[in-house]
């Protein structure tokens, strides 16, 4: 039973339309609503105003099927797709699909039927369940993300009814084309080389397939290999009754085909199945399976062909193989040739792996084909081997691709990109893929794709690529780490690494990056330190982003601990990542590595900051305790001051507050903060004048001076300014620093000496 509405939305009908217009509503509402695929949150009022819309789309059909399109609200990105039409089979998946293929994501979908009569006009006379003349009508109200423009929403209009005609024509043809589909084994009847394929006809239609379209071809041949095919008239159900050459060609020149199509035409098997060029919009959206049987007149020479198109069900998929008509077949046909004793080791072996393979590939392939694959198959014992192979399939156009891999290598990450790799190579476009998982230790992928047949030089290249491709990560680190550090050590750090990564770690991290993270901590351990930080100034994308990556041993830190820090340097965090590794495992060593996704202050880019090659040096003198965790840290990266740099301002500023020539530490801060020149300025007077590069000319502490001075121009707060100059006066006045020396320890501090009375104000 459906869900009745909820109170306040029956009061909210109730109190705006008249009692009948009312009812309904309320009738229409609530079965609109019963699988509550709305969202839950949505208020009445909005919807009520879903309903009315939906229910003046539904009130009047005259056409079978009725599309409407349109953008949703002006301040929410979507669009709105409506459909009304008879009920049948196939309409929901078949939209889903659809709605899929656009790329948008279906927020909404309701799709209820109700039992409805109509008059000649198309209004409605009954909805109540209450009238013999009712009968299932199906309305779909779906809201896609995306915005769509006139030219799109005219585009998905005629598309979306393009799918529900053919839906309406496979599911009013059902009937037809399973009758047709019996018709064809009884007009075979008495051919006993047939039998199997009689039987096959019958499993298709006891489940294994999805007729959506049927056609008769006659064959029309002349004696020099001249003639035409054409379809029979009045042959065609389902999808294929429109005579459409840009879907199914009604009519051709046999002289046009190829041999190899040539040969399937007149030498080939009297069942053929394959796999159509034309996609399926029908219930799934893949190419469709087509099966065509071949008749021959009495002099055995063929005069036909009836074809159908569908899609083989879940249930064809399900079932093991031995099990199928044809297919068993040609199992045992394969078990004969390879002379294996039933019941043997062998013998179980081939049936396993038989069964394993695609039932697409079982179907498409001759024996000698599958026996070639099932040989490579079995042949592979090794973990670590990766055999790729072709096997060209010039009847159809098609080139059969067949990859075995350790199974620890495989990822869905991995399947794309050697699929992406074949495809390119061939040239082609995959028809379809399959994965097989079984026992043991390898992984086997099975590609279809229509391309021509590769030459040698281009199989020898795909067979280098998918073997790169095909490593597992830590196969992909061992190697990145020989090329660091050489063989013996390289081996010897993969071997004890092994196991030390996180499965997430592997995804988020590329082999060449992870061994750069495991040679740093083997650093740190060899050097007897905790802590090291990676600040890579390059973006790591347009947006300006760049990486911030911290290494370490033991526990990692805090981020709570870690935040304050990094926004003391004006550091923007946009995103944090951690991971742990365990050497060892157990409580063998333990390190971590911290990644953060990292912008500048108000969003500049980190690579454009002048300090930020310097942010590694000065987190790390942080991290030990050796600089102070404050605000003038932001320096090192708006003014390119080196830590130790920072500290020396640090110390005027420190001197300056003891001094009392301003009245707080933070308006000494602010001057320094606002103006990142200046500090700059500040600290290359202070190199000018004091430091002991021989190299500095008379006239560059004047130089800089006058630099310094010409910036102050610019304050506009007379308190800043005041500053600025009370520290100009500062520097001046320092005769003697340990700045220049070899850095104290353990307490790396800074003296100053200055002649007091240069000091204004002191």
């Amino acid at each position: 039973m459906p869900l009745a509405i909820d109170t306040e939305l029956r009061q909210l009908i109730d109190r705006s339309f008249p009692a009948d217009r009312a009812r309904r509503i309320a009738i229409f509402t609530e079965r609109l609503f019963a699988r509550e695929e709305f969202p839950a949150q949505t208020d009445a009022r909005s919807r009520l105003q879903v309903a009315i819309s939906a229910f003046d789309f539904f009130a009047i059909r005259i056409e079978p099927i009725v599309v409407r399109v349109v953008p949703g609200p002006p301040d929410d990105a979507i669009t709105i797709v409506e459909t009304a039409t008879a009920d049948c089979p196939f309409i929901v998946d078949s939209l889903r699909e659809y709605f899929h293929s656009l790329g948008g994501r279906v927020r909404t979908m309701l799709h209820p039927v109700f039992m409805v009569a109509r008059a000649a006009d198309g209004t409605i006379t009954s909805m109540e369940q209450a009238h013999a003349a009712e009968r299932g009508e199906s309305l779909v109200h779906a809201e896609l993300e995306m915005a769509a423009s006139a030219e799109a929403i005219r585009r998905i209009e005629r598309e979306v009814r393009g799918v529900l005609t053919e839906v309406h024509q496979a599911t009013d043809d059902f009937r037809a084309m399973t009758s047709r589909a019996l018709q064809i084994c009884e007009e075979t009847a008495p051919r006993r080389d047939l039998a199997e394929v009689r039987e096959f006809i019958r499993w298709l239609v006891n489940g294994g397939y999805v007729f959506l379209g049927y056609r008769r071809y006659l064959i029309d041949a002349r004696g020099d290999g001249g003639g035409t095919f054409k379809v029979d008239l009045g042959s065609e159900f389902g999808i294929m009754r429109a005579h459409d050459e840009s879907r199914f060609r009604s009519t051709g020149r046999l002289d046009e085909l190829t041999p190899e199509r040539r040969e399937l035409f007149f030498d080939g098997p009297p069942l053929v199945i394959g796999k159509a060029r034309a996609e399926s919009i029908v219930h799934r959206r893949r190419p469709m399976d087509s099966v065509s049987i071949r008749r021959g007149d009495r002099a055995g020479k063929t005069a036909a062909f009836d074809h159908f198109v569908g899609l083989f069900t879940s249930k064809a998929y399900a079932e093991e193989a031995e099990h199928i008509p044809t297919l068993r077949a040609k199992l045992g046909e394969v078990l004969q040739a390879e002379g294996v004793a039933s019941g043997s080791h062998d013998y179980k072996e081939l049936v396993a792996a038989f069964n394993s393979f695609p039932k697409d590939e079982l179907f498409r392939a001759s024996v000698p084909e599958l026996r070639e694959q099932l040989r490579l198959i079995l042949d592979v014992r090794s973990e670590a081997a990766v055999r790729l192979m072709f096997v060209p399939d010039t009847h159809r156009g098609d080139v059969i691709a067949l990859v075995v891999m350790p199974r620890e290598a495989f990822s869905a990450a991995v399947r794309v990109h050697i699929q992406d790799a074949l495809a390119a190579g061939l040239g082609g476009k995959v028809v379809y893929y399959y994965l097989a998982l079984g026992e043991g230790y390898t992984a086997r992928l099975h590609f279809c794709f229509a391309a021509p047949p590769p030459n040698a030089a281009a199989i020898r290249e795909l067979e280098a690529v998918v073997i790169r491709l095909a490593r597992s990560w830590e196969d992909r680190l061992r190697e990145r780490l020989i090329e660091r550090v050489g063989l013996a050590r390289g081996r010897a750090l993969a071997g004890r690494w092994v196991g030390a990564f996180s499965a997430d770690y592997q995804a988020a991290t590329d082999a060449a990056r992870a061994a750069l993270d495991v040679l740093a901590v083997e650093a740190l351990i060899a050097q007897g330190r905790d802590f090291s930080v990676e600040a890579h100034p390059r973006a790591a994308d347009a947006s300006g982003k760049s990486e911030i990556r911290m290494i370490g041993l033991g526990e990692p830190p805090m981020l709570s601990a870690l935040m304050p820090t990094l926004q003391n340097f004006s550091i923007q965090v946009l995103t944090e990542d951690a991971h742990d590794l365990r050497l060892g495992g157990g409580k063998a060593t333990r390190a971590f590595v911290q990644i953060f996704s990292v912008q500048g202050p108000a969003g500049q880019p980190f690579s454009e900051l002048p300090g930020a090659v310097l942010m590694a040096e000065a987190l790390t003198a942080v991290h030990g305790g050796i600089a102070a965790d404050d605000a003038l840290n932001a320096l090192t990266l708006t003014a390119g001051l080196e830590w130790r740099e920072v500290a020396l301002l640090r110390a005027y500023l420190a001197a300056a507050f003891q001094m009392r020539l301003a009245p707080s530490r933070l308006s000494l801060q602010r001057a320094l903060l606002l103006y990142p020149d200046l500090a700059r300025l500040m600290f290359e007077y202070f190199d000018a004048r004091l430091g002991a590069d021989r190299n500095t000319s008379a006239e560059k502490p004047a130089e800089i001076r006058a630099a310094y001075l010409e910036r102050l121009a610019t304050i506009e707060n007379i308190g800043d300014d005041r500053v600025a100059r009370t520290l100009l006066a500062m520097v001046e006045a320092t005769v003697r620093t340990n700045f220049f020396c070899a850095m104290p320890e353990p307490d790396p501090y800074i003296a100053l000496k200055f002649e007091s009375s240069r000091i204004s104000g002191l």
